[in-house]
């Protein structure tokens, strides 16, 4: 089985100064997240073992490392 890679596939690196969320409505947006395929099976392992989806994961640790970068909590 040949697979496309996936710049052949359409997936392209956002150009600069372009949008990179989705919004769905007020309150959500989509990301588009391209990961080397060991650092999702990683991400995918890591939640599993502490009993939450990825995206759960990835949202805590988004949400910790903003608040790490914002020391006045703005």
């Amino acid at each position: 089985m040949i697979t496309a890679s996936p710049v052949a596939a359409g997936f392209l690196a956002p150009r600069p100064g372009g949008r990179e969320i989705t919004p769905l409505d007020s309150e959500v947006v989509e990301l588009s997240l391209l990961l080397p395929r060991w650092q999702a099976e990683a991400l995918e392992q890591a939640a599993h073992n502490r009993g939450i989806t990825a995206g759960q994961m990835l949202r805590r640790l988004i949400g910790a490392t903003l608040a790490a970068s914002d020391p006045h909590g703005n």
